[in-house]
C-alpha cells in the first residue's frame, strides 16, 4: 500500500522547539525544506499540513505536524485521516525513541507504544496499522535525571554534532518508506549507527572524570492550557 501521509510528532509551540521530543517535527521540517512545502494551518485537524509531490517518485503526499500536545496526537489526525478518507496503513509516523541510542533509526510495523504518550494516543485513535520510524535519542543521561526533562530538554553540542551528521540516513530511511515500502527499509536500516553517542569521560584511578561532558538539559514543567493541555 503507498504511503500518502508523513507525520512528525512533537509539542507545539516555541518553548518545544529543538527538544528531543521534537525531532519528529525537526525531521518532517528538514524534508518539508527540501522539497520547498509552505506549511498550512488546519485549524478543524489541530494540524499543520504541507501539500508535497516526491521529486523522485513523482508521487503526492501530505507532510503532516500534530498541533496539538504529544499525548493528543491521535486526536489531530485521526479526523484528518477520516477526511480524506486514507487508512493508517497509508501514514508513516516519525518520533522520538528512548529505547534506541542516539541517531540510532529502526523502522517498524504494528507493535506496542514503547511508554510513548503520542505513539499511546494514535494507537487508540487511528489503530495499530500506522509505520513507525523511531529516531533514537537515548540512553538518558545522566541516569538521575526525571524522564520528562530528559525528552523535554535540549540536544547538547556534541549530540547535535551526532544528529547532523546523522540526518541524511534518517531522511533516507524515510524517503525509503515512502518510496520503496517499510519492508525494504527495514533491512536497510534497522542497525545500530557508529558512533551514535559520545562516550562518558573514563574514570581516573581516584574516580575523578577526566572530562565533564556539557550536556545542555532544562527543566521544563509548562501545563498550557491551549490545544489539548499536557506537554509529554
Amino acid at each position: 500500500m503507498s504511503i500518502r501521509v508523513i507525520v512528525g510528532l512533537g509539542n507545539p509551540g516555541r518553548e518545544y522547539e529543538n527538544t528531543r521530543h521534537n525531532i519528529g517535527f525537526s525531521l518532517v521540517d528538514h524534508l518539508a525544506k527540501q522539497w520547498q512545502v509552505v506549511w498550512e494551518n488546519k485549524a478543524k485537524f489541530y494540524c499543520q499540513v504541507g501539500k508535497a509531490t516526491d521529486p523522485v517518485s513523482g508521487k503526492a503526499c501530505f507532510l503532516v505536524k500534530p498541533w496539538k500536545f504529544m499525548n493528543r496526537s491521535g486526536e489531530a489526525l485521526q479526523p484528518f485521516l477520516d477526511y480524506y478518507r486514507m487508512p493508517a496503513a497509508e501514514m508513516v509516523v516519525a518520533y522520538d525513541e528512548i529505547q534506541l541510542e542516539l541517531g540510532q533509526i529502526k523502522v517498524s510495523v504494528r507493535g506496542s507504544s514503547g511508554g510513548h504518550n503520542g505513539v499511546e494516543d494514535l494507537l487508540r485513535q487511528v489503530g495499530l496499522d500506522f509505520i513507525r520510524l523511531r529516531l533514537g535519542i537515548g540512553p538518558k543521561t545522566p541516569k538521575e535525571i526525571d524522564m520528562k526533562d530528559f525528552v523535554l530538554g535540549t540536544f547538547s553540542a556534541e549530540e547535535k554534532k551526532v544528529l547532523e551528521t546523522h540526518l541524511p540516513m534518517m531522511e533516507d530511511a524515510l524517503l525509503s518508506v515512502v518510496r520503496d515500502g517499510p519492508d525494504k527499509a527495514m533491512n536497510q536500516f534497522n542497525r545500530k549507527p557508529k558512533n551514535s553517542r559520545p562516550k562518558e569521560a573514563k574514570q581516573t584511578k581516584n574516580n575523578e572524570p577526566k572530562e565533564k561532558l556539557p550536556f545542555d538539559l532544562h527543566s521544563r514543567h509548562p501545563r498550557p492550557g491551549t490545544a489539548g493541555g499536557g506537554d509529554d
